[in-house]
Parts: structure tokens; sequence; C-alpha cells
């Protein structure tokens, strides 16, 4: 491999049979000096018209369609990608432990964004795909006793880590494979009683019994975990903080608030919220909307394909920026990408559109909808342009009319 560039350079090139117009050979020619560059190593510099900041910074600053623009010395309308990262085991991406872990995700990142890998995404989807990229280091951290993120970055990993890593995702996204609602009951498990865990409770982790529920939320309402909902039907209502719960397992925010499951766990520890649905904290309306589950179902909720592909996507550049990048990056001729995302879209569920709300209760809506105009209608139209003429015409607000 560390010959690699040399051995490219001395390909021979292909000779075209003597039928071949002039033009037909010079195409021969510039598709074989293409596929030699891009299939030479990388070496750098890493220095792109795209890349605004320099390449070791802990804050990228990139392009955005051209809409970026220098005000005062500070980049606006950028794309930035943040390498200040937080681990599981409470350390960051940018310490000088985890300097190969670093160096390995951005360059992949150059790598994808200057096209080197034969993908073109737009500077969104790359910041997305670098997301992934981000959680995928945290969860060799996570298991950092097999992978050894530290010493061999992403170069560890094989076919029955990416197996398992891809059916946890399609359970319950990165929640599930970065074992985020295990960590938390182990720690306020261990906090309340004083004593690790039972395993039983780790693994029917929705199903708590209510004499552990009722001890762990007095330990959250003693150490003041609790937030009050200040916004819609439910202001005053106590709900645990989910900043506070991020920042002690050293996870970012962001990692949390999209799991359903997460959400259903807290409930346990939430008897403000005591309900069979999983209600919106911020609820506006009178009622909960029919976008709000059965708490008991969500349990059961698989993550979407969506969420398999897209990770599976983003090893596969792993995967095939290995000959730039060799001694931080997993071979790919002993992983295969499609063999484990086949296996794990088999639990996730299909993408598509929040199923419609029952007949009958569509029905009773709207029957009290006509009803309320029916019986209303006119009187609220009088009452809007009495409202409407009082501010025009700069007079006292008229008093209400009578609904009698």
């Amino acid at each position: 491999m560390p010959d690699l560039a040399s051995r490219i350079d001395q390909l021979v090139p292909p000779v075209p049979p003597p039928h071949f117009s002039e033009h037909d050979s010079q195409l021969v020619q510039l598709a074989f000096d293409n596929a030699r560059q891009r299939a030479r190593p990388f070496r750098g510099p890493f220095v792109a018209s795209w890349l605004l900041s320099d390449f070791t910074a802990p804050l990228w600053v990139t392009s955005a369609y051209g809409r970026e623009e220098c005000i005062n010395g500070e980049w606006k309308n950028a794309i930035t990608i943040n390498w200040n990262v937080v681990l599981p085991n409470g350390e960051n991406l940018l310490d000088a432990r985890y300097e190969k872990l670093l160096l390995a995700n951005r360059a992949v990142a150059f790598l994808v964004r200057s096209g080197y890998l034969n993908h073109a995404y737009s500077p969104h989807v790359w910041r997305a795909r670098i997301g992934i990229q981000l959680a995928l280091s945290r969860w060799l951290v996570l298991h950092e006793q097999r992978f050894k993120p530290e010493t061999f970055a992403f170069s560890q990993i094989d076919q029955n880590g990416i197996d398992s890593l891809l059916q946890l995702l399609a359970e319950d996204t990165w929640t599930s494979a970065l074992q985020i609602l295990q960590r938390l009951l182990s720690k306020y498990f261990l906090l309340t009683f004083g004593e690790p865990c039972p395993e039983k409770y780790l693994t029917s982790i929705y199903e708590l019994p209510s004499e552990v529920r009722k001890a762990i939320s007095e330990w959250f309402s003693s150490n003041g975990y609790y937030v009050k909902s200040t916004a819609g039907v439910y202001t005053g209502r106590r709900y645990l903080s989910r900043e506070r719960l991020a920042r002690e397992i050293h996870e970012p925010l962001g990692s949390l608030r999209p799991s359903i499951r997460f959400n259903a766990f807290c409930r346990q520890f939430e008897p403000d919220y005591d309900d069979p649905l999983l209600l919106n904290v911020a609820q506006s309306s009178e009622c909960p909307d029919e976008q709000t589950p059965v708490l008991e179902a969500v349990t059961k909720f698989g993550a979407s394909k969506g969420t398999v592909f897209a990770a599976a996507k983003t090893l596969a550049l792993l995967l095939s920026a290995h000959h730039h990048v060799p001694d931080l990056l997993p071979k790919s001729s002993a992983i295969s990408i499609t063999r484990a995302r086949e296996i794990a879209l088999r639990k996730a569920v299909p993408d598509g559109h929040t199923p419609f709300i029952p007949v009958n209760t569509g029905l009773a809506y709207m029957r009290e909808a006509i009803r309320i105009v029916h019986l209303y209608g006119e009187k609220i139209v009088d009452l809007y342009l009495a409202v409407r003429n009082a501010a025009r015409t700069n007079t006292p607000t008229p008093p209400p009319i009578s609904t009698s």
C-alpha cells in the first residue's frame, strides 16, 4: 500500500485499436488518465476552495452555494462543522488522545466534499453525513475496549460490528446503538439505591416496577432534575430536563430529542404526565393531535428504513476511502455493507406518512365544528367587523356580543 501511488503511475496506457479515430483515441486516453487520477491515494495538501478555515481548525467554515460572505472578519451564511464533540467517556474528540480518530473524520469529510470518492453531495447532505460519521465515532469510543479508536480510529471495524450496529439502528436509531437508555438507568439506579442496576431492569427498560420508578423520581426531585413547562396547556407541569440528562451521560442533546423511545423512558419518572398517551410537554391545543402516539405502543416502534440506509451509506464512504487513509479506515474486502443493511432492514419500518385519524373521530370533530359555526357563526363575524371598525375609527372596543 505505501507504494500504491507509484505503481499507479507506472501503469501503461491502453493502446486503442487501429480502427479507432483520433477523437476516439483521445477519449480513451482521457478516460484512462481520469481513472488513474481517481485511484491514486490522496496525500494532501488538505486545501480546497470550499474550505474557508484551516483543515486543523476546531470549527470548519465551508462554502454554501456561494451565499457565504465575510463581514468584519466573520463568516455569515456558511456551513460549519464543529469538531468539538463530547464522547461517551467524558473526553473530547479534540483531545490529544483521539488525534487519529479526529484525523480520520476530517480526512473522510474532506475527500467526500472534494469529490475524491466518486460521490457528489450537496453541502447540507454532506454535513448530515458527517453527523452520522461523528455518531459512529461515539459508538467506537463506547466500545473502546474492542475497537481501540484512540489507536486505530475506524480501522478495527469488522463485519460483526457493522451487522450489530445496523440492527441496533433499525430498533431505535442511535439511541439504541449508543445504549443511551441503559446508560441513563444504570447511572441513576446506582445514585438512588447505591448498588448496580440489575440486568433484569436493563432488559425491560420500559417496564420498571412502580417502587423503582417512585424511588428514582424522588431522587430526581430532591436533586433538581425537574423543570416546569412554560408554554401550552400543560404550563407548570414538571418534566425531566433533557439538557441535564444529556450532559451527565456525555451525549449531545440533539441525539436524544428525536428519539420517541427516549421520551417514553423518561415518562416513567414524570408523574405530572401520567397518561396513556405520550403527551407533548408543550402541547398548544386543548386536546392531543392525531400524531400523539399511545405510550404502550411506542416501545414497539422501529426506526425508519431511511435511518439504516443513511448509516449504511456513511459506512460505505469509509470503506471507499480506505486507500486514501489506509492506516485509519477499514478494508472493504472483508466487509459487506449490503448484507448487513439487508438484515437490519427486516427490523426497520417503511418510511411513510402518519396514519390518518379514525373515521369516527374525524366525523365527531367535523360535527362539532359545524355545530359551532351554525350556532355562533354570524355573531362571531359581527364581533370581528365591530372590532375592526373600532380599530379603524380609533374608538373604544365594543362590548362582547352575547352568545345566548
